[in-house]
């Protein structure tokens, strides 16, 4: 089962968000949906051409450039299908980690009476930071500033190391990614 997830990593370019880190958004959901259609637009030109029995395997550029044409239209296809399914994951995530972040800040408007209630509060911050990750938002600008103060909290510190896996080493990580992307965006 890893096997075919990492398979399905790379073939659809996902590597971009969980290996190199990269913000998920417009650039990243347009490059991946321009590679990974690219791709199955030569395999499917393969497959026609090798299951075709009136067709040679003797290379011809001419054939080539007639092919490349006449499916032109498959590629656009492909890759309106493949961008509306990565923009409408990428949307349904951002909403759900700002339906989060709003849940959060109303309950703060609402004030938290007793040491429990800050200790709860203190778990919805490191769940939110940890969904940040785990949705490749977290380097975008506006979450970064958020994580970025969040982090600085000491219960949010303790909650976030004690809850998720990884915990010290992984928010020592995500905060250097973080503090790099808040850099750059000052630099800009």
């Amino acid at each position: 089962m890893k096997a075919i997830k990492r398979v399905i990593e790379f073939v659809t370019w996902e590597w971009l968000l969980t290996r190199a880190h990269h913000s998920n958004g417009s650039t990243v959901i347009i490059t991946r949906a321009f590679l990974t259609a690219a791709e199955l637009w030569i395999l499917a030109l393969a497959l026609r051409n090798f299951l075709d029995p009136s067709r040679s395997w003797t290379f011809s550029s001419i054939e080539l450039r007639n092919q490349l044409i006449g499916t032109a239209s498959w590629f656009a296809t492909i890759f309106a299908a493949l961008y509306v399914g990565y923009y409408a994951r990428f949307s349904s995530q951002w909403t759900y980690l700002a339906g989060v972040y709003n849940q959060i800040k109303a309950a703060e408007c609402r004030g938290t009476p007793d040491n429990g209630g800050k200790l709860a509060l203190a778990d919805w911050k490191a769940g939110f930071i940890e969904d940040a990750e785990e949705l490749h938002l977290a380097t975008k600008p506006m979450m970064a500033a958020i994580i970025s103060v969040w982090s600085k909290d000491s219960e949010t510190r303790e909650a976030f190391i004690k809850h998720v896996p990884g915990g010290e080493t992984r928010l020592i990580n995500l905060l250097t990614r973080i503090e790099g992307s808040l850099r750059t965006n000052r630099a800009r």
